[in-house]
């Protein structure tokens, strides 16, 4: 599927890399006003932890690629992304190709899924394309994609670790990574959006004897961990390593309220 959508691009360079977005867009807006990726204290974590190299990263839910890009940029990983709306997806590739990534980074137009089928999409709010829901059938569907269980999807890959950002289907998602999930024992980070959400994933992860280890980003991300995780660091010092990041961050945090308020003087 091809679109132009030129005239209501936006684009932001960063210190590492570059991401283009729609104009108007919530994520777009964050990026713009941060200069910076979007949850990149999130993403300092993960680019800090001490993976195998002949494992790859899955990004379900990649959007416009923001945390495909940043761990492209960061890492040496394969990175899968799985993106199902048509227009997020357009700017996944290119935000690939601005970046130089085609060799690292494989973009795929569909939704992970419980079992193959077509689902229908959504946008849950205007003006934010990181709220495509898909369903199973609906009214008025903007548009459809196929769908897979990831099992299928990444069938020839191990996985060090991936991000789900589905907004409600993460249950679904779980379900379909069940074979990647008990053989790989991926980091799993997921953006959870309700507390019905999070009881789901912390009990679909839990039969297969995962750990919470941390909430990340100003997205309430859950970090689970598995004690035969393919990292080269134990759960006690992966904890450790997100305390740490967050008192950084705290720091770095506070450090930018005291200079604006010596400025404003």
């Amino acid at each position: 599927m091809s679109h132009n959508l030129n005239s209501s691009t936006v684009s932001n360079s960063f210190t590492k890399g570059e991401l283009i977005h729609l104009e108007n867009d919530h994520i777009g807006g964050i990026l713009h006003s941060t200069g910076n990726f979007y949850e990149v204290d999130l993403l300092d974590i993960w680019a800090c932890i001490p993976f195998s190299e002949d494992f790859c990263f899955v990004d379900v839910g990649a959007n416009l690629g923001n945390h495909s890009i940043y761990l492209g940029l960061s890492t040496t990983n394969k990175i899968f992304s799985l993106e199902p709306h048509p227009i997020n997806f357009f700017l996944l590739e290119e935000n690939i190709k601005l970046n130089g990534l085609e060799d690292r980074v494989t973009a795929k137009n569909m939704c992970a899924w419980d079992r193959k089928e077509t689902v229908s999409l959504h946008i849950a709010t205007a003006g934010n394309m990181g709220t495509v829901t898909a369903s199973s059938s609906g009214p008025q569907a903007e548009s459809q994609v196929r769908a897979d269980k990831l099992d299928n999807i990444i069938e020839n890959e191990r996985v060090a670790a991936m991000k789900i950002d589905v907004e409600g289907n993460e249950s679904r998602v779980l379900s379909g990574a069940s074979t990647i999930i008990n053989r790989d024992h991926p980091l799993i980070f997921i953006e959870t959006h309700s507390p019905r959400d999070k009881r789901g994933a912390f009990s679909t992860l839990s039969k297969s004897e995962y750990s919470l280890v941390d909430f990340l980003g100003i997205s309430d991300t859950a970090l689970f961990a598995h004690s035969e995780s393919p990292i080269e660091i134990g759960i006690s010092d992966l904890n450790s390593l997100t305390s740490s990041m967050r008192e950084r961050r705290v720091e770095r945090l506070t450090s930018r309220i005291v200079q604006a308020l010596q400025s404003a003087r």
